[in-house]
Formats: C-alpha cells, sequence, structure tokens
C-alpha cells in the first residue's frame, strides 16, 4: 500500500494546517446548516397555503390570492435542496468512514463528477435566487395592494378570507420567516459556490477540463 505524499514539494490546493478530514467536517456542518434552513422555507408557506384555505398569499391583492404554481415552486425548491444537502452529508459522512472503499468507483470519474456537481451548484443558486425573489416580491405586494400604509402589514393586522369570512393572522411572521431562511440560504450557498470555484481554479481542474474538451472539439473537427 502506498502512502500519500506528504513532502513540501506537493502541491496541494488547501494550506498545510487546512487538512482533508477538517474541510470535510466543514463543509458537512455547511450542509447540515443549509438542510435546516430550508424547513423554515417550506414550512411557513405551507402553514400559510393552510392558513388561508389552500389558496398561495404571495402575491395576493384586493382581486384574490396569488397563483398557486408561485408558492409550489418555492416549496418544492427548497424541499429539493434540502435532500441534496442532506445526501451530500451522508455521502461525506460514507467518505470519512470504513464505507469510503465502497465509493472508489468515482475516482475513475473525478474529474467529470467535479464539473457535473459544480454545475448542479450553480444552477440549484439561480433557483434558490429566484426562489428568495419570488417570496420577496410577493410578500412586498401583498403590503402593498392590501393596505393603504405598508407599515400596517405586520402581524396586528390580519387578512380577511373570502368567502369563508376568516380572518388570517399568522401571514406576517410565516412569509417574514420564509423571506429570511430564503435569502440565508442564497447567501450561504453562493459563498459555498464560489468557495468551490477557487478550490476548483487551485487545483486546475477547470484547465483540465477546458483542455480536454477543446481536445474532444480538435478531434471531431479535424479540419477546424
Amino acid at each position: 500500500m502506498k502512502g500519500a505524499d506528504s513532502s513540501p514539494d506537493s502541491e496541494s490546493p488547501l494550506p498545510p494546517w487546512l487538512s482533508d478530514k477538517r474541510v470535510q467536517i466543514a463543509w458537512i456542518v455547511v450542509y447540515f446548516i443549509l438542510a435546516f434552513v430550508c424547513f423554515f422555507i417550506f414550512v411557513p408557506i405551507l402553514m400559510s397555503k393552510g392558513d388561508s384555505e389552500d389558496q398561495c398569499i404571495l402575491y395576493a391583492d384586493v382581486y384574490g390570492f396569488g397563483q398557486l404554481s408561485v408558492c409550489d415552486y418555492c416549496i418544492t425548491i427548497a424541499i429539493l435542496f434540502l435532500i441534496m444537502c442532506t445526501l451530500r452529508s451522508v455521502l461525506l459522512i460514507l467518505r470519512m468512514t470504513k464505507y469510503s472503499s465502497k465509493l472508489s468507483f468515482a475516482l475513475k470519474y473525478e474529474l467529470c463528477v467535479k464539473c457535473v456537481v459544480l454545475l448542479v451548484d450553480m444552477i440549484m443558486l439561480l433557483l434558490l435566487l429566484v426562489t428568495a425573489s419570488l417570496i420577496s416580491a410577493g410578500f412586498s405586494h401583498l403590503c402593498n395592494e392590501l393596505f393603504q400604509d405598508s407599515s400596517d402589514c405586520d402581524s396586528k393586522h390580519g387578512i380577511g378570507m373570502y368567502p369563508s369570512g376568516k380572518v388570517n393572522n399568522t401571514y406576517y411572521s410565516q412569509l417574514s420567516v420564509a423571506q429570511g431562511s430564503a435569502w440565508f440560504t442564497f447567501c450561504l450557498w453562493l459563498l459555498a459556490v464560489i468557495i468551490k470555484i477557487l478550490i476548483f481554479w487551485k487545483e486546475g481542474s477547470l484547465k483540465q477540463s477546458a483542455a480536454k474538451a477543446k481536445a474532444v472539439f480538435d478531434r471531431s473537427n479535424p479540419d477546424v
């Protein structure tokens, strides 16, 4: 069995004091935090739907409720992101245990896997941005349209439900929690993606990917 090269000349994208194990633990913590915060995105929106007679209160105005597809989109993205973060946490934990050898097959395609994961991360970043923007814009639209003074849009003032006549007094706290959680998740994930790109660049993986893509293009287009 060949030991790892620990010589000072060996290149590493990380500082010497930052071991691979510490990095993995840090990512596990980040993924668990993100997964936990996701609950505070989709659960309040689900609760707001329940308190609004199964309607979407985002973008509601004097003419009616907002589109259900808006709330469903925000709920779906939050749940998908929670699942993704949970799965990645589990995989990192397995990598640190005796089951890590079971994942060795992925090393054959390590560069390809890294590129795919980075692409998925960037797509998810865009989806999270859309989610946070929809919640913020929908919440703002509701307050501006249903209250003469937007400052009255708070937990002290309820919204009458038509045609039942019930008053929803929980919308403000629910949407405030969902909005704050969505933007926190987006900002933390943006930071994580930036760090991943920097590490990816430091490793030279981006240059390798570009070189391989160029080689494939040159072989498929010899006359160019």
